[in-house]
């Protein structure tokens, strides 16, 4: 109100001046204007109330301006306070969620860790049964299968998948069949040895399937390739690899059936 106030009297300031700067214009440059307005007062008089109501209707449309602009101003700052106050809000409500979701988080992982406690202990109470017979089995097949010699070393080191001895590769080739009925009373390490049959009948097919005798050396069983283009240089190669792979499938398991079988108390 008081910048209302002081611009109001600057603009009547300036009017005034404004007028004596106008009349002391006319009063230099008409010598005989003081005379006039001595003989002719009354429109001198009826100029000045003019003049005064001239000033008084602007002075009073600056002010209804003023007035519209604080009107405006203060409803943008009570609009302003409304928005800062749905902001504060929102805020709060999503520091809440958030607390909510912390929360939530923290009792998922409690739970969480007493599921994984609950879990061991159920484990330890199921102990395994080890059988006399299953430890027979289970001795006789790492008697079979030692790590260090015969037909698991043989493929750790030594299988390139091109070529190989038939005789080295007899065991790997007849085991599926041989071992068809064998089972372990131990259901975990039954699936164990299970997969270790399933990759060792796997790698006997592409053995079987995809290599021939030598000519050179019929005890000897070579991948051919077949034919002499780049193609199929690719298709001996894809050929080859998929060996690599069942071949290290079959190493692959039989640790795991080792594993397990030693972890069961066979």
């Amino acid at each position: 109100m008081q910048n209302v106030i002081r611009e109001h009297a600057k603009f009547v300031w300036g009017l005034v001046g404004g007028l004596a700067t106008i009349l002391g214009f006319l009063f230099a440059v008409l010598p005989n204007f003081r005379a006039l307005l001595e003989s002719g007062w009354l429109y001198g008089w009826a100029a000045t109330v003019c003049l005064m109501i001239a000033c008084i209707l602007v002075w009073h449309t600056q002010d209804r301006s003023l007035q519209h602009s604080e009107a405006d101003i203060a409803s943008r700052d009570e609009s302003l306070r409304e928005d800062s106050a749905n902001i504060s809000a929102l805020q709060s409500t999503i520091a809440a969620h958030e607390n909510t979701l912390a929360s939530e988080r923290a009792e998922k992982a409690v739970v969480e860790a007493d599921l994984a406690s609950a879990r061991a202990q159920i484990r330890s109470l199921q102990r395994p049964i080890v059988t006399d017979r299953d430890k027979e089995l289970f001795g006789r097949l790492c008697n079979g299968w030692p790590p260090n010699r015969g037909t698991l070393y043989w493929l750790k080191s030594s299988f390139n998948g091109r070529s190989w001895s038939s005789e080295t590769s007899r065991q790997v080739v007849e085991f599926a069949d041989i071992e068809q009925e064998t089972r372990f009373d131990d259901s975990l390490v039954n699936t164990s040895f299970a997969r270790f049959r399933e990759s060792c009948d796997e790698l006997s097919l592409w053995l079987t399937g995809n290599s021939f005798p030598s000519e050179v050396n019929p005890s000897k069983q070579v991948v051919p390739v077949r034919g002499s283009s780049e193609e199929d240089f690719h298709a001996f190669e894809v050929t080859r690899e998929e060996g690599m792979k069942l071949a290290d499938a079959v190493i692959a398991s039989w640790r795991t059936l080792e594993r397990t079988g030693r972890a069961r108390g066979l």
